[in-house]
C-alpha cells in the first residue's frame, strides 16, 4: 500500500458513497470510501481509500486488504481530507 499525501474534496467523498464505493464489515463499522481509477475505461488497477478523520489504520489496512482480494488492485492510494 503506497501511502502518500495527497486529498480529497467533501465533493470526491459524496460522488465515492453516491457511487456505492464503499467497504464495511462487522469488525470495521465505519465504511471507508474509495476512488477508482481506470486505465483504459474497463480495467481497474488503481484505488485511493478515503481516509476520514475517524478512520484508524486499521480501518485503512483493512479496507486496502479488502481491494486486494475483492478488486484486484494492483496501486492503492490513501487519501486524506483536503480544502474544496
Amino acid at each position: 500500500m503506497n501511502r502518500t499525501t495527497l486529498h480529497y474534496s467533501p465533493e470526491d467523498l459524496a460522488r465515492a458513497r453516491s457511487d456505492g464505493n464503499v467497504i464495511a464489515s462487522a469488525a470495521q463499522p465505519d465504511a471507508v470510501a474509495f476512488a477508482v481509477f481506470r486505465d483504459d475505461g474497463s480495467k481497474v488497477w488503481e484505488f485511493a481509500i478515503l481516509q476520514e478523520p475517524h478512520h484508524t489504520d486499521s480501518n485503512i489496512r483493512q479496507a486496502a486488504q479488502w481491494l486486494m482480494n475483492n478488486r484486484d488492485a494492483l496501486c492503492i492510494y490513501v487519501y486524506t481530507p483536503g480544502k474544496s
